[in-house]
Formats: C-alpha cells, sequence, structure tokens
C-alpha cells in the first residue's frame, strides 16, 4: 500500500493591512461554518452511485456499505446504479455533482484508472475531479486453464503456450478491462504470445473456458470458485501477493518465478473535487467503521472478497495515482485502444 502523502494547508489570509481584520473574521466564519455543516452531516439522504447493473459484487459490497451507513447516520444512504461504458457513466455523474458530500462514487479501476488510457476524450478527469476517501474491498483473481491443457503449473503452462506462440486462446470480459489487461501483464512477463477473445462479460468469458472455446482466462475468485470446486477449470496461480485464504492449495505468481505483477479487483469511495475536507473526513470515519463491522465483513468473506479500508483518504489517493501509472503502463505496452 502506497506510503499516505500529506494534504496542504489551507493559505493563510493575504492582503493588505487595512483589510487584514476583515479577512481573518471572513477565514474565521468560513471554517466554522464548514465544521457545522460537517458535525450536522448528513442533514438528507445521500447517493451513492455506481457505474454498474445490479448483482454482481461492487453492487453488493455497495448495498451493504448504504445499509450500514443509513443506520449510522439515521439518514437514508440510496445505492444509484448508473450502468454503461465500463462505468464511465456512473462516474461522470458524481464529477458533474455538487462537491457537498451528498452524491458519493463506488470507485473502480475500469473507470477511475484503465479508461483515461484507453480514450482520448473522456468527459471528466479521473485525476481532477475526485476526492477519494477509502478503499473498501479487495478480491484476487486465479488464472485458469480448460482440464484438457495438458499442464499443472504455471511454469508447465508457459512452456506449453511458447511451444505455440500466438495460438493458445483467452477470453476476457471485454477489450480493456481487467481481465484482458491482467493477461497482458502476466503474458509480457513470461514472454509469451497469447490471442485474446473478448467476450460480453465475465460470466460468458467463464462459459467459454469451461467449454474449451479458450484455453485460459484469468477472473476475480469469487467468480470463479464454482468452476474450481467442481473441476470445470483448473487454477495455476493467484493474482495477490500472498495466497488466497480461499484457495490456499494455489501458489501465487511470485512462488510459480514472476515477480512484480501482482494486483486485485478492488473498490472503494469517492466525492466529487472539492468537497469541504471535514466532510470528507466525517464520511471517512463513517465508512471505515461500517466496511470494520462484522456483518460487512462476514457477508463478503463469504463472497470471498477481504474488506480492505485505506489508513487515510491520502492513502486512498496515493493507491489510485500508483494504480493508474500502473496500468498505463501495461496498456500501452500491449497497444490496446478503445474500439
Amino acid at each position: 500500500m502506497p506510503t499516505p502523502v500529506k494534504t496542504l494547508l489551507q493559505a493563510p489570509c493575504a492582503g493588505f493591512f487595512r483589510l487584514a481584520l476583515a479577512g481573518i473574521c471572513a477565514a474565521s466564519f468560513g471554517f466554522v461554518a464548514t465544521s457545522a455543516a460537517a458535525q450536522d452531516f448528513p442533514v438528507r439522504p445521500v447517493r451513492i452511485v455506481l457505474g454498474f447493473p445490479p448483482g454482481g459484487i461492487t453492487d453488493i459490497t455497495a448495498r451493504l456499505l448504504a445499509d450500514a451507513l443509513s443506520k449510522s447516520w439515521g439518514r437514508q444512504a440510496v445505492v444509484d446504479n448508473r450502468a454503461g461504458a465500463s462505468g464511465i457513466i456512473g462516474a461522470d455523474y458524481v464529477a458533474k455533482s455538487p462537491p457537498d458530500g451528498y452524491t458519493l462514487l463506488i470507485t473502480t479501476s475500469a473507470a477511475n484508472v484503465v479508461a483515461p488510457h484507453l480514450f482520448a476524450k473522456m468527459p471528466y478527469d479521473a485525476a481532477r475531479d475526485f476526492a477519494h476517501i477509502t478503499l473498501l474491498s479487495s478480491s484476487p483473481s486465479v488464472l485458469m486453464v480448460n482440464p484438457k491443457v495438458p499442464v499443472k503449473t504455471l511454469r508447465e503452462f508457459i512452456e506449453y503456450s511458447k511451444a505455440r506462440p500466438g495460438q493458445v486462446a483467452y477470453s476476457s470480459p471485454g477489450k480493456g478491462l481487467t481481465g484482458h489487461l491482467a493477461v497482458e501483464m502476466f503474458a509480457a512477463a513470461a514472454g509469451v504470445q497469447y490471442l485474446h477473445v473478448p467476450y460480453k462479460g465475465s460470466g460468458p468469458g467463464l462459459t467459454a473456458a469451461v467449454a474449451g472455446e479458450v484455453q485460459m482466462v484469468y477472473d476475480p475468485v469469487a467468480s470463479s470458485l464454482p468452476h474450481i470446486r467442481s473441476g470445470a477449470l483448473r487454477p495455476l496461480a493467484v493474482s495477490t501477493a500472498e495466497r488466497s485464504s480461499i484457495l490456499p492449495e494455489v501458489p501465487t505468481m511470485a512462488e510459480s518465478g514472476l515477480k512484480g505483477i501482482e494486483f486485485s479487483t478492488w473498490t472503494g469511495v469517492s466525492s466529487p473535487a472539492g468537497t469541504p475536507r471535514d466532510v470528507i473526513a466525517k464520511i471517512y470515519r463513517d465508512t471505515v467503521a461500517a466496511m470494520r463491522g462484522s456483518a460487512i465483513r462476514e457477508k463478503l468473506l463469504g463472497l470471498q472478497t477481504d474488506v480492505v479500508v485505506s489508513a487515510s483518504p491520502e492513502e486512498f489517493s496515493a493507491f489510485v495515482r500508483d494504480e493508474t501509472s500502473r496500468w498505463g503502463v501495461v496498456i500501452r505496452m500491449a497497444g490496446v485502444q478503445a474500439e
């Protein structure tokens, strides 16, 4: 996790001596008003925007958080699914909303990290239009092959693939999404060329791997586990730095000889840029308390997802910057462009 960075202190009042007293009074009044607003926040319902349809793990995480915050605040927190364009539609709505804390975004890598590298024109500036608050959850992915592929380990699969350059196919939930970019990262590290077959969603991509239409798929553990348990797919390595508690028998990429390509599927919460710092601080405190509650932890653990909160909003901001830079390198190396 990146080292937390310090926020800039508010600039002191400036001006000619004859205006100093008025400036100090104005600044003091603004500070008191903002602090009072944060103390009373929220005084009306809070909208939590999600750029994906209902039903997925991201939607479940958002609804668990909304329920917990509603109870904590005594005001309703409502999940608003604004699906489309890999989360861009929802993110754009939040970016253009008033910066008052009443419209929040469930942040994902798709809309806030990957999209800025794929599209020449974006409806928002991902680096400037959001105030990031905290991570919420993280889930490892697992590289799997169809059982008919005659390999048992990642090293064997790499050798198998090198003997068939460009012939071994893999599925993904779509061009430019994590399931695609993760394989490109793996392929670059392993020195292998694969054939990409994009599908419309994670489900169809997994089905293609189970049916043998493709030989490989790289997908979150949460959606892959049933196929692994049934023997329909063979796991070779997990994407995180440590082994998954759900699949402790499956080695990491590093243990398999490929270091430095760890990643996870994560979610966070952000607000429009310009949201008052003390409002952000209150949302951060209440969100972290909610996510650390046993009800959310147990529910997400049952879905093979870990609760992971940031030490501070600054730390989450640094994390998003690092992720943006890292995936930008992968996208450029792979030559991926938006369709």
